[in-house]
C-alpha cells in the first residue's frame, strides 16, 4: 500500500478507493484499518466488489464540507479526502450491495424493541406495552475531564461543536435533569441554612436545575462547581424505548453513527442477536455497545447486568457492583449497566420512580457549623491527658477490641502480636506494610490502636525507620490531645532528622508537628520559631500557617494572626484553636465565610439559630 504522506495524514480509520471512468465515480475497494509496519502503510485484501456509486457523488461532503465537484470529478478527486460519518455510511450502503444505510422509523424501532426486550429478559410483547417512565444516566470520566469547564452554570448548556464520536466523553446530556456530585453539598457543610432540608433531600446530588437557581442566587460559589463530578441523564423521552434509544444513540440514525474501532469484538452472548439486525452500519453501531469484556477496554461497551441478574445478587455491594448509580437510591430503580472502557464510566437504564426537581427554598440567611462533639472510639482523648492509660492495656487485648477484619488485626494476629510486631520491624516490607497500614488508620480518625502498637515497637526496628515509627508516635499523640508528650516526641524526631538524607518524613512536617503541641502547652516562642522554620521549607503547608496564625493570636498580634488563619481557612484547613481564639468573633466570622465549623456551647448553639 502506499506510503504517500498525503493518504498517510489522512488515515485515522478504512481507506475508501475510488475511480472515474467515462464520467461516472466507481468504489474500488475497501482496505480496512490500515497500518505502518515500520517501512509502509499495509492492510488485509480487499472483499468489496467494484460498485457504481456515481448517484452518491453529490451526496458526500468530506471533512472539508467542499464535497465532490460532479463536473470536474476526476480532478476534484486527485487529493485524498477525509470522510464523514455520513460519508461512511453511505459508502458503506453501496459496498453492501446498493442496500441503504437508511432505515425508516418503524424498522428502527423494532430493533431497538428486539435489543431493550433481549438486555431486561422480557418478550417483545411486554417491551411494546411498557407505559413506566424510563431514562438513561452515564458517569465518564472524559465528560468530566473535557467539558466541565465549558458549562454556562447559570443556563446549564454546554456548546458542543460535533457531536460525539465514541462512547467516552459523551456530551448528549440534559444538564438540567442530570446530577452533579459533590462533598459541599453535604448538609452538615453549608452555612446557608435555609439549603439543609433541601441537601439532606438530595443526598450529596444536586440536580442541574437546582445548582442553576443557586448560581442566579450567588449562593454557590465557582470554586465548589470546579470538583464537581457529573451523573449524566441523557437527552430523550421518558418511555422504555426512548431511553434505550437515546442510551444506544440512535437518535439521529443514520446521520450520526458509531464506527468500529481496531480491537472491537462482540461478546460471544450477543453475536447471534446482532447478526439478525440490518443494515450492517446498525449492526456496528449497536455492537460497540455489546463488547468482550477485553474488547472493551480498548472501544465500547461491555454489558455488565439486566433485570434478570438481580434474583442472583444477595449482598448489597454486589448489587452496588451489578447496578452502579443508583443502587439503593429511591428515585430510580436501576435495571441494567454498562461498564465504558476500563473503568471510565457507567451507563445506567433507570425506571424513575421520582424525578421530581425540589424547588431552591428562599434565603433566609448563614449559620455557623457546629463541630461534631461525637467521636470514633478510636478518636477520644484519654481521660487523664496522658496516653499511658491507651498503652497500658496490653497489645494483645488492644486487638482482640478491633473487628476480625481490621487490617491492623490481621496484620498481627494470634497467640503473641508482640512477638510477630518484632519480627515485622526487623524486615523491609514488613514495617513498611505495618507502618503504611498504621498512617492509613491516622487518616482515618483512629489513634488509639495505632499509638499503642507505635508504643510498643520494639528497638530492634532499624535506623532508617525510627524516625517514621516516632514521627506517627507523636501525630497519634497530638491527635488525641496528649500535647506534653507529642512535644518530647516531636523534638526526639528533630534530633533524628539532623544530618539525614531520603527521609521517609519531611523536615516541615515535623517542625510543624512540634510547633503545634508547643501551642497547645503554651509555649509560644517556641511554637512560633517552628511554625517559621516549617513554612520556610514548605510555604504551602497550610496546616503550619494555621498553626502560625494561631500563635500570634494567643501573644496579641491580631493582625498577622487573622492574615495567617485566612490564608489557611479558606483553603478549608481548621486551625483546631484554643477557646480563646475559637470564641474570638472574627474568627468566627472568618469560619463562617470559610465553612470550617466551631465549637460551640449548647446555650451558643440555640441563641445562634445552629442546629
Amino acid at each position: 500500500m502506499s506510503t504517500h504522506k498525503a493518504i498517510a495524514n489522512k488515515l485515522t480509520g478504512d481507506l475508501w478507493l475510488v475511480t472515474v471512468r467515462e464520467e461516472s465515480l466507481w468504489l474500488v475497494a475497501v482496505l480496512q484499518r490500515p497500518r505502518h509496519d515500520g517501512r509502509a502503510w499495509t492492510a488485509a485484501a480487499n472483499l468489496v466488489p467494484v460498485v457504481d456509486i456515481t448517484e452518491l457523488a453529490g451526496e458526500l461532503e468530506f471533512d472539508s464540507g467542499t464535497g465532490v465537484n460532479v463536473e470536474r470529478m476526476a480532478m476534484s478527486l486527485q487529493t485524498p479526502r477525509g470522510l464523514t460519518a455520513g460519508d461512511v455510511a453511505k459508502l458503506k450502503a453501496a459496498a453492501a450491495g446498493g442496500r441503504s444505510a437508511a432505515i425508516g422509523e418503524a424498522e428502527l424501532e423494532a430493533v431497538v424493541v428486539k435489543i431493550t426486550a433481549a438486555v431486561l429478559d422480557r418478550t417483545e410483547a411486554e417491551v411494546r406495552a411498557d407505559r413506566n417512565r424510563y431514562a438513561t444516566f452515564q458517569v465518564d470520566d472524559g465528560f468530566a475531564e473535557e467539558s466541565l469547564e465549558k458549562i454556562d452554570w447559570s443556563t446549564m448548556t454546554l456548546d458542543v461543536d460535533e457531536p460525539p464520536e465514541w462512547l467516552y466523553g459523551r456530551t448528549d446530556l440534559d444538564l438540567r435533569r442530570s446530577l452533579f456530585e459533590s462533598d459541599a453539598f453535604d448538609p452538615e457543610t453549608t452555612t446557608d441554612r435555609s439549603l439543609r432540608a433541601l441537601l439532606a433531600r438530595q443526598r450529596g446530588a444536586l440536580y442541574g436545575e437546582q445548582i442553576a437557581a443557586l448560581v442566579a442566587q450567588k449562593r454557590l460559589s465557582r470554586e465548589v462547581l470546579a470538583d464537581v463530578s457529573v451523573v449524566g441523564r441523557l437527552r430523550g423521552e421518558t418511555s422504555l424505548l426512548a431511553a434505550m434509544r437515546s442510551l444506544l444513540m440512535l437518535h439521529d440514525f443514520p446521520g450520526h453513527q458509531l464506527e468500529p474501532c481496531d480491537y472491537a469484538e462482540t461478546h460471544e452472548s450477543w453475536v447471534d442477536l446482532l447478526a439478525t439486525i440490518e443494515p450492517p452500519a446498525l449492526r456496528e453501531h449497536l455492537a460497540l455497545f455489546f463488547q468482550d469484556e477485553n474488547a472493551a477496554r480498548c472501544c465500547g461497551a461491555y454489558f455488565e447486568s439486566g433485570s434478570a441478574d438481580i434474583a442472583d445478587v444477595d449482598d448489597v455491594d454486589d448489587v452496588d457492583d451489578a447496578y452502579g448509580l443508583f443502587a439503593g437510591d429511591e428515585r430510580y430503580e436501576a435495571l441494567a449497566s454498562w461498564a465504558i472502557g476500563e473503568g471510565q464510566g457507567t451507563f445506567c437504564l433507570v425506571r424513575i420512580v421520582d424525578d421530581t426537581i425540589a424547588p431552591v427554598p428562599e434565603f433566609t440567611g448563614h449559620a455557623l457549623l457546629r463541630k461534631t462533639t461525637t467521636l470514633t472510639p478510636g478518636a477520644t482523648p484519654p481521660a487523664s491527658g496522658r496516653s499511658d492509660e491507651i498503652t497500658a492495656v496490653p497489645l494483645k487485648q488492644q486487638l482482640a477490641q478491633l473487628d476480625a477484619d481490621h487490617p491492623l488485626r490481621e496484620l498481627l494476629g494470634g497467640d503473641d502480636p508482640q512477638a510477630t510486631l518484632a519480627a515485622l520491624v526487623t524486615g523491609e516490607a514488613g514495617v513498611n506494610r505495618m507502618l503504611d497500614t498504621i498512617e492509613w488508620h491516622l487518616d482515618e480518625d483512629d489513634y488509639r490502636t495505632p499509638l499503642a502498637l507505635l508504643a510498643a515497637c520494639p528497638p530492634s526496628a532499624k535506623p532508617r525507620h525510627r524516625l517514621r515509627i516516632e514521627y506517627l508516635r507523636g501525630l497519634a499523640l497530638a491527635r488525641l490531645h496528649c500535647f506534653a508528650e507529642a512535644l518530647t516526641s516531636a523534638q526526639l524526631c528533630l534530633k533524628q532528622l539532623r544530618g539525614g538524607k531520603n527521609l521517609p518524613v519531611s523536615a516541615a512536617s515535623i517542625h510543624h508537628l512540634l510547633a503545634r503541641s508547643a501551642y497547645h502547652v503554651g509555649q509560644h516562642e517556641l511554637a512560633l520559631e517552628h511554625a517559621d522554620r516549617a513554612l520556610e521549607l514548605e510555604p504551602d503547608l497550610l496546616a503550619a500557617h494555621a498553626t502560625r496564625g494561631c500563635v500570634l493570636f494567643a501573644r496579641g498580634d491580631r493582625k498577622a494572626a487573622f492574615k495567617a488563619l485566612e490564608k489557611a481557612m479558606k483553603d478549608g484547613t481548621d486551625p483546631e484553636p484554643r477557646p480563646e481564639l475559637a470564641a474570638d468573633p472574627k474568627y468566627r466570622e472568618l469560619a463562617l465565610r470559610c465553612r470550617i465549623p466551631v465549637e460551640l456551647s449548647d446555650e451558643e448553639a440555640v441563641a445562634l439559630g445552629v442546629d
